[in-house]
């Protein structure tokens, strides 16, 4: 990803006492190595008053992309002199760590399904990423073990930048459960992060989930009631204790819970095995009988094949009623239930829609 443009808006006491008006000014990213120090023609700002403070700059960030044309915001110190005072991207590898394109999906997208990521977009040229490496570095500090940090360098990967929109840096992305909750861009006070980080962090509710899962069975069950009362509806816990509940044959109870949660994944495949679990306790001899002969007894065999988890069997079954057009449409009904029960992302769900496919328009 080529260098772009940084701009920066700088005011100066002379020049707002005389016109009552900010100067703005945008410099060229020419190399990786630095920034260009020249200020534009006849602005009569030289880097002499900006190194000795009497210009005053705002927020800022870099533009970056074949699109950077555009005037962003810079602080001017960090313009013209390519570094923050006391800034550094050489930061403590137990604290932030770097990822590239080559380990981005399983540094970030993989690793946030058991933990919060915050990537620092970033690039070696652009004067406010090394203005916000110290910051970042101090709030990840506190966080270390419940959020983790990684840094990509825009230039390396911007396929990955253009993948997450990246358009200005240093941008901050948090990702959990594979994708972006939140997101900064520029530079961020300290108390910015501490927010992000602390909305990001495991909630009591997190944390006595976590424990019940190394518990004994019995003070299990009291952490994730305990969890509830803390955070009512919280997913992790209301899908763990309904599956004890239902492991005990506590359907009702187990499918009130997951009803007043919120409809996550695992939700909704747990509820969808707990209401198919309800047809498995038919005499599975006898429907097979009846099914000789009658398309509606193949439906419901499939049910209650389903509902004792013999997943292929049971597909086997409902896809052989869906030639039947008389209960055609009962049978692909009872099919999206045993997917929704298993989830789109297995393996026998993947083999049989193509298999439905031709069933239903055969």
């Amino acid at each position: 990803m080529p260098p772009g443009w940084c701009s920066f808006v700088v005011t100066s006491s002379s020049h707002t006492a005389r016109s009552g008006s900010a100067l703005t000014y945008r410099v060229p990213m020419r190399t990786s190595n630095g920034l260009s120090t020249g200020t534009p023609s006849g602005s009569g700002i030289g880097r002499a008053q900006v190194a000795a403070g009497s210009l005053q700059h705002h927020d800022a960030f870099c533009r970056v992309g074949d699109d950077a044309a555009g005037p962003r915001r810079l602080g001017a110190r960090e313009v013209l002199e390519g570094r923050a005072n006391g800034g550094t991207r050489e930061m403590a590898e137990t604290v932030i760590t770097t990822t590239t394109a080559e380990t981005f999906d399983a540094d970030v997208v993989e690793r946030s399904r058991e933990r919060a990521v915050v990537v620092d977009f970033w690039a070696d040229w652009c004067g406010p990423c090394h203005q916000l490496a110290p910051i970042l570095e101090r709030v990840a500090g506190r966080f270390t073990g419940d959020v983790e940090v990684r840094k990509l360098d825009v230039d390396a990967a911007p396929a990955v930048a253009r993948r997450y929109r990246v358009q200005g840096i240093p941008a901050l992305k948090a990702f959990r459960d594979g994708r972006v909750v939140a997101e900064l861009t520029g530079v961020q006070t300290e108390r910015a992060l501490e927010d992000l980080f602390t909305k990001l962090a495991p909630s009591p509710a997190d944390r006595l989930t976590a424990a019940a899962e190394e518990a004994s069975e019995a003070e299990a069950e009291s952490l994730l009631r305990e969890a509830l009362a803390h955070e009512p509806g919280h997913a992790g816990a209301t899908v763990a204790l309904a599956q004890r509940l239902a492991d005990r044959r506590e359907i009702d109870e187990a499918e009130q819970l997951l009803a007043a949660a919120p409809q996550d994944d695992r939700a909704r495949e747990l509820a969808s095995r707990l209401a198919l679990s309800r047809a498995g306790g038919g005499d599975l001899d006898a429907l097979r009988e009846r099914a000789a002969t009658d398309a509606s007894a193949r439906v419901e065999l499939g049910r209650a094949l389903a509902g004792q988890e013999r997943y292929e069997e049971a597909l086997d079954e409902l896809l052989s009623a869906v030639s039947d057009r008389s209960v055609r449409e009962d049978a692909r009904a009872a099919i999206l239930e045993v997917f929704a029960a298993l989830g789109d992302g297995h393996d026998l769900v993947a083999r049989t829609r193509p298999r439905l496919a031709n069933a239903l328009y055969a």
